[in-house]
């Protein structure tokens, strides 16, 4: 079983991901990080299952109600997931160019670098996304990956404003052989 179809169950059943590692005796983020499994392991669903006072059914259980909910809440936090891989991956990218910039070519931040920018989206994004994302209701979290893929598109936009800037700095330096 995958971590997000883990979380999706335990979202839509009304648990907070917080109460339940704190229950298993372990801090929230290494919650987050065994929900990002591809394959979870059956000592940790036998832990969560613990922590909730179920059985391991609970997993397993058709809810033929609720399994078109159950389906969107895991198309969106999966989606969600997927799109704050990618703001991420970006903001990464653009801190090594500007790294790149700045200390192997030497051409120096005027201002505040578009970096700056990226690391507001970047800090505000995470924090939230860890944190606050699964006890989030079902239309704040459309909202949230709203403004999320906004945030891929502005930092899509200074990532290659920031490349643009290194290729241009590359090409005034002479070829070493």
């Amino acid at each position: 079983m995958k971590g997000i179809e883990v979380k999706s169950k335990l979202i839509a059943s009304g648990y907070k991901l917080s109460d339940i590692a704190k229950k298993m005796g372990i801090i929230p983020q290494t919650f987050q990080s065994f929900l990002r499994s591809d394959d979870m392991k059956v000592g940790v669903l036998q832990e969560i299952v613990k922590a909730i006072d179920k059985d391991l059914s609970f997993f397993f259980e058709e809810d033929t109600k609720n399994d078109n909910n159950n389906l969107q809440e895991t198309q969106l936090v999966s989606e969600i997931t997927k799109n704050s891989r990618k703001a991420y991956f970006l903001y990464q990218r653009i801190v090594d160019i500007d790294i790149l910039l700045e200390e192997q070519i030497g051409v120096k931040k005027k201002g505040g670098y578009a970096v700056d920018e990226a690391k507001i989206i970047n800090d505000t994004f995470f924090k939230k996304y860890d944190f606050v994302v699964d006890e989030m209701s079902f239309e704040q979290r459309t909202n949230f990956n709203s403004q999320l893929k906004s945030a891929i598109e502005t930092l899509s936009d200074i990532f290659f404003e920031r490349f643009k800037t290194l290729y241009t700095e590359l090409r005034k330096k002479p070829t070493r052989y």
